[in-house]
């Protein structure tokens, strides 16, 4: 049945033997990126990272933290490069010249960005630069504590709040090397969701899978000490041993009795957990979802590490496609009730194709939809658990947009779902204007509309919106 939802180009990866050495290969998306647009005396392209390599120093007598970075990728075609990063750059070099960073809109002021101010030709280049970091950042009299805190519902909040990183379509192997100077006799944790070394007291070196996207990486720096912590061992339905840490100064009983019981239902449902590790951090509010991790509140920890199968083990591809994975888990919250109705038109997918984050919509009116669509498949004699199963297996470590869902869904129930899809989905109910965004899909990317009106915030209770205080706070 895996041939239903085989629907892009996929890279062989071993899935009963999920371990960091084989999550190496992911497919080349550069396919799934934006369209380029006019920018100086040509068009800005977007690249293809092949790797990026930061050495992060937090300097604790100076009070201060730097990155240093190394980027190698390739460009398809000639134009300014495009990258993120929303802490100023500097001494930036492109192929050991130095180079000028700006910062840019999109033609639909749907989202900002860097560009490089010097065109390159096709092929391979490198990208050095360095950034002062200051988010989430909080030195102590015990030592340091830094987190990378991220979240889906703004702009510009993955991993371009505190590296320099590509955007969502894009997949390559990212490592960190860590110091910690003036500050021994001090010693810390890193917690990450990549294989972390720890060669002296300190000093970090992690290494993250290739299949990465700027929406993965669990990043967690604290004093030792500082967060109660318990490992235990799971064994997996594929026979493995899953490793799992819950930390939290709140109810550790809780979190980690939640752990095992989600744990054990997601992988009755959709087999084997797709990460080689778990960790959670109980931190009593906010929820958001990593790749094998996750910062969640108590009630949180089911709809979370479902996200590690449906969000950061098969990933969106860009802000479009962020409904799927909410609606997803938003639908397992509801106990996967099914529905007579579709619920009310939407434009989840069809905001400008440079939007970066998930249209809110996804948690009620996207989980009706699920709802509606599995309703339809059991009158069918389909099973929509099946589908999802099916459709992560074919798909786990790849970015996917909403077209691609639509053909898996349309190949495993035999509905023609175009009309569906272009009412609640798209949100194609008004004819759109010249150069209007409306209706974008992979296939046929817009762009030049009118900058959207922005609608009322719809607060989650497992994705709240968190202050700046609040994610301070929990570090």
């Amino acid at each position: 049945m895996a041939s239903f939802f085989r629907i892009h180009r996929l890279v062989p990866v071993c899935f009963t033997r999920v371990a960091f050495s084989n999550l190496g290969s992911a497919v080349a998306s550069i396919d799934q990126a934006p369209p380029s647009f006019p920018f100086a005396n040509g068009e800005v392209v977007y690249v293809d990272f092949q790797k990026a390599s930061y050495h992060i120093v937090y300097d604790f007598a100076a009070k201060t933290a730097t990155v240093d970075t190394e980027i190698e990728f390739e460009a398809p075609k000639s134009g300014y490069p495009l990258f993120d990063l929303v802490p100023e750059p500097r001494n930036a070099r492109l192929d050991d010249q130095d180079v000028e960073v700006a910062q840019i809109a999109d033609p639909d002021s749907a989202s900002k960005f860097r560009v490089l101010r010097t065109s390159v030709a096709p092929g391979s280049h490198r990208l050095t630069l360095s950034h002062t970091l200051e988010k989430n950042v909080d030195f102590r009299s015990n030592g340091v504590a830094s987190a990378f805190w991220m979240s889906d519902l703004t702009d510009r909040r993955y991993l371009e709040q505190y590296l320099p990183t590509n955007f969502e379509y894009d997949q390559y192997p990212m490592t960190i090397r860590l110091e910690i100077t003036g500050a021994a006799g001090k010693p810390h944790v890193l917690r990450a969701n990549g294989v972390v070394k720890n060669p002296s007291e300190n000093v970090f070196e992690v290494e993250f899978p290739a299949f990465y996207t700027t929406s993965s990486m669990f990043f967690h720096l604290s004093p030792a000490g500082s967060i109660a912590s318990r490992s235990f061992i799971l064994k997996s339905v594929d026979g493995r041993d899953l490793p799992v840490e819950v930390y939290t100064n709140g109810d550790m009983s809780a979190y980690v009795a939640g752990t095992k019981r989600v744990i054990a239902e997601l992988e009755a449902d959709y087999g084997p957990f797709p990460h080689p590790k778990v960790i959670v951090y109980g931190a009593g509010m906010g929820g958001m979802e990593y790749s094998g991790a996750t910062m969640t509140s108590p009630t949180a920890v089911g709809h979370e590490l479902f996200h590690s199968y449906n969000a950061r083990g098969v990933m969106p591809a860009r802000g479009n496609a962020g409904w799927i994975d909410e609606a997803m888990s938003s639908f397992r919250d509801r106990k996967y009730a099914t529905r007579s109705g579709p619920g009310g038109t939407t434009r989840m997918a069809g905001h400008s194709v440079f939007t970066r984050m998930t249209d809110d919509d996804a948690y009620g009116k996207g989980a009706d939809f699920m709802g509606w669509i599995a309703g339809r498949m059991n009158a069918a004699g389909k099973d929509f658990k099946t589908f999802l199963r099916g459709y992560f297996h074919a798909n786990f470590y790849h970015t996917m947009t909403t077209e691609m869902l639509k053909r898996a869904m349309e190949a495993y129930s035999g509905f023609d779902l175009d009309a569906d899809f272009d009412t609640y989905i798209y949100g194609k109910t008004t004819k759109a204007a010249p150069g209007s965004v409306w209706g974008v899909t992979s296939a046929s990317p817009t762009c030049g509309g009118k900058p959207e009106a922005p609608k009322p915030l719809v607060e989650n209770p497992f994705h709240p919106r968190l202050t700046e205080a609040q994610e301070r706070a929990l570090l």
